[in-house]
């Protein structure tokens, strides 16, 4: 895995001034895409776009196989950060029940070394807005 733009990612997510929600229709003002883990990365990497507007079905936003490459990671593994989170028993979470504070955690793991992308709900705080390092 590429660590250092896992945590540009990371970084990015921290400092984003807009809602963070694995499922939300917010849209990204600057590039179309939705307020998840894919379109904060379209933030750092504009190649990742597809022009399209916001879709459920994210693939259309933007580009997994590039991210998959910016990242270090397996088409399996994005899908697992973007597409389908998973919680530490591996076990599917709804989009909904992941926030700001979860994305975080989970990218400073694989930053920290872990090779496997879990969302763990201890690490999720109320306030989805609130912003942590």
């Amino acid at each position: 895995m590429n660590t250092k733009n896992i945590a540009k990612l990371r970084d990015a997510l921290v400092r984003a001034k807009y809602d963070f929600n694995m499922g939300t229709s917010e849209f990204n003002p600057k590039c179309g895409s939705a307020g998840c883990i894919g379109g904060h990365a379209c933030l750092i990497w504009p190649s990742l776009i597809r022009g399209a507007k916001f879709s459920y079905e994210f693939e259309r936003v933007f580009d997994q196989c590039i991210l998959a490459e910016r990242l270090g990671m397996t088409s399996d593994e994005i899908h697992d950060l973007c597409f389908n989170p998973l919680n530490v028993e591996y076990e599917t979470l709804g989009y909904y029940e992941v926030d700001r504070a979860m994305a975080i955690a989970c990218l400073n793991r694989l930053v920290n070394g872990e090779d496997q992308i879990y969302f763990d709900l201890d690490d999720k705080v109320q306030n989805s807005d609130k912003r942590i390092k």
